[in-house]
């Protein structure tokens, strides 16, 4: 009786364990965006980065993916700084006994997508790789064991058979689903310009104002975000819409703050509330600008878009800019040659990249 009362539980427990498995639709229905996306910021094929994903993770299901977010298997290596988990996997000591080896661990599983993006594009040994076309996983799949990514005897018979039997090539010939338009970061607006961005040519910025009851005022320090303050004048967009769930600004992952709070955007993009106050310098969460853009990971140092400079609108201030471009605040008030907490005035140059020989005047 006793031995099928434990028999009885262990099946319980498979199924339990079975009902809470990933399947690949919704593994891909998860990454297949930000996979595109990577693959048109670095060239690495979308199909290559699903398939080893779900080759390496288990469709995401592995002891070392669900504790430690690592989706393609990536050793802490000797660069490594962050997190680490220790798993065993096919390290032994000079007596052949297996070790636990030492694996990178991630905030999120989308950290290590872009790791892995990282670990492929700064390692000299896979350099060869990028010179085939995104197109070609097969010649991809083979360059990979080549340069020993895995050595497990037919990896890359493996991967392709991932990549056929789930169709993940069609994700090479998509188009990029964060593309964000130009217009979105290198236009100034005027008060009465029509703006297409939007979805709505017909309105300009003083009718959509006329709908709203936010206006923003400005902050008393410089490295605090402008707070929303419930009002019916003087309302101007500094954070076009993308109409977008996800989009890209300066090769970052980024949503719109509208009809979300920090706390949702954190939840459903599982990263800690502290830390995506951190990537946008916020100290508190409910600092927002109407549709303020909110980045997924650290803004970088400078901007790389084809716009080199911006012109300071009007109640726009340092915050607002640095979050417009994605470049992180301390790094726009050293390349323009500014202390902390000055405000540039109205129609001043801000430069994105470089350094200015002179600093702009003050608001």
């Amino acid at each position: 009786m006793k031995k099928l009362f434990y028999l009885f539980t262990l099946i319980l427990i498979s199924q339990n364990l079975s009902a809470e498995r990933i399947t690949v639709a919704e593994y891909l229905e998860k990454f297949k965006d930000f996979s595109i996306s990577e693959m048109y910021r670095t060239g690495i094929p979308a199909s290559i980065k699903l398939g080893q994903g779900i080759l390496e993770s288990d469709i995401g299901n592995s002891k070392l993916s669900k504790n430690s977010n690592n989706h393609f298997g990536i050793k802490c290596k000797s660069t490594w700084t962050g997190k680490t988990y220790y798993h065993e996997d096919d390290d032994f000591d000079n007596a052949g006994k297996l070790l636990e080896s030492c694996f990178r661990a991630y905030i999120s599983p989308y950290e290590s997508y872009l790791d892995h993006s990282e670990f492929l594009a700064n390692r000299e040994r896979y350099k060869f790789l990028f010179a085939y076309h995104h197109t070609d996983y097969k010649q991809w799949a083979y360059g990979l064991k080549s340069a020993g990514y895995a050595t497990a005897k037919g990896y890359s018979e493996t991967l392709i058979r991932i990549i056929e039997k789930y169709n993940l090539s069609q994700y090479d010939s998509m188009a990029n689903p964060y593309e964000v338009k130009p217009l979105a970061l290198s236009h100034t607006f005027d008060e009465n310009e029509k703006l297409a961005v939007l979805g709505r040519e017909s309105e300009t910025i003083t009718e959509i104002a006329s709908r709203s009851t936010v206006k923003i005022e400005h902050a008393e320090k410089g490295y605090e975000p402008f707070k929303i303050m419930r009002k019916e004048d003087n309302v101007r967009l500094f954070f076009p819409e993308e109409g977008k769930d996800y989009f890209q600004i300066n090769n970052l992952m980024a949503v719109s703050s509208k009809n979300q709070t920090l706390l949702q955007i954190a939840k459903k993009n599982e990263i800690k509330l502290k830390r995506l106050l951190k990537y946008n310098e916020i100290s508190i969460a409910n600092d927002l600008i109407e549709n303020q853009y909110i980045f997924l990971s650290k803004k970088e140092k400078s901007f790389i878009g084809f716009k080199k400079a911006h012109t300071v609108q009007k109640g726009e201030n340092m915050y607002i800019i640095a979050q417009r471009y994605g470049i992180r605040l301390k790094y726009l008030y050293k390349m323009n040659k500014m202390k902390k907490g000055q405000q540039p005035a109205t129609g001043q140059v801000l430069i994105l990249i470089g350094k200015v020989n002179k600093a702009p005047k003050l608001s």
